[in-house]
């Protein structure tokens, strides 16, 4: 049995003629997507079979690369060579990337995070919509990593904390001119470099549990959101899966050890 890890992430489409700029993804979403989409790009050629139910979307991405090609092809076992008989313009789909997103749970479970944008836009480019997807980061050093920008911070005082860090207490004093409160955001607009202390020093805090509700928006270099939420996000959820003799998952197999796992994290 091989081990799959999926990232858990958020999901949205983007619309243009409603109140809101995102909205929940939904079955209507994908009603006009078909059962398979092939394409290449970067040298690279991707076939996708898509499985639609009410309760879920599965993507799965079975692709791979003509090159690098040897004009031989040699035996493992006694060394002996044979003319390789694959054409340049072929290619063997041995790489796999799974994504199924859950209605219910409002979630996108993605095996492989690189091909996160070249999921985007796929559905893009079938569908003729915009689609969102908002990283939510357990591990600090990850989200430190991704955040290019800091645009949000929010968390509530646990008792009289402030007073604990008087720098922080007194900061805010200055700003405000009065008793820092039990709840408040901060919202600006800050370089990765000018916060990054701030932020280490708010998420040791949290760690030590002198600070509830932490909550630290971002945004990456491409501006998608990044979010630390340390107290209600699963980042990962994994499962063990058979491969067959081409060293590849089943793909039914798949999915139902995914929706399993769900179910039981109801």
């Amino acid at each position: 049995m091989f081990e799959i890890v999926f990232s858990l992430m958020h999901m949205f489409e983007e619309v243009e003629n409603d109140a809101r700029r995102f909205i929940d993804v939904t079955v209507d979403s994908f009603s006009e997507l078909t059962d398979r989409v092939s394409f290449s790009k970067d040298n690279t050629y991707y076939d996708v079979s898509i499985e639609k139910t009410d309760d879920y979307i599965y993507f799965v991405f079975n692709y791979g690369n003509p090159f690098p090609r040897d004009n031989e092809l040699t035996n493992i076992h006694d060394g002996s060579k044979k003319e390789n008989q694959r054409r340049i313009d072929e290619t063997e789909l041995n790489h796999q990337a799974f994504f199924l997103y859950h209605y219910e749970k409002q979630l996108l479970y993605v095996s492989n995070s690189n091909k996160k944008a070249m999921f985007v836009s796929i559905l893009s480019n079938e569908l003729s919509k915009k689609f969102f997807i908002k990283h939510i980061l357990k591990n600090e050093e990850e989200f430190i990593s991704l955040m290019n920008k800091c645009t949000s911070i929010k968390f509530t005082q646990k008792n009289n904390v402030l007073n604990y860090n008087n720098r922080i207490r007194q900061g805010l004093m200055d700003l405000t001119g009065t008793d820092v409160p039990e709840v408040f955001t901060i919202e600006a607009i800050f370089h990765r470099d000018s916060i990054i202390g701030f932020v280490r020093e708010l998420i040791g805090l949290r760690k030590n549990y002198e600070l509830d509700n932490l909550i630290i928006c971002g945004l990456d270099e491409s501006n998608f959101e990044v979010v630390y939420n340390i107290d209600t996000f699963n980042q990962k959820l994994k499962i063990k899966c058979s491969k067959d003799h081409n060293s590849k998952f089943n793909i039914d197999e798949v999915c139902r050890k995914l929706i399993e796992e769900i179910n039981c994290e109801r």
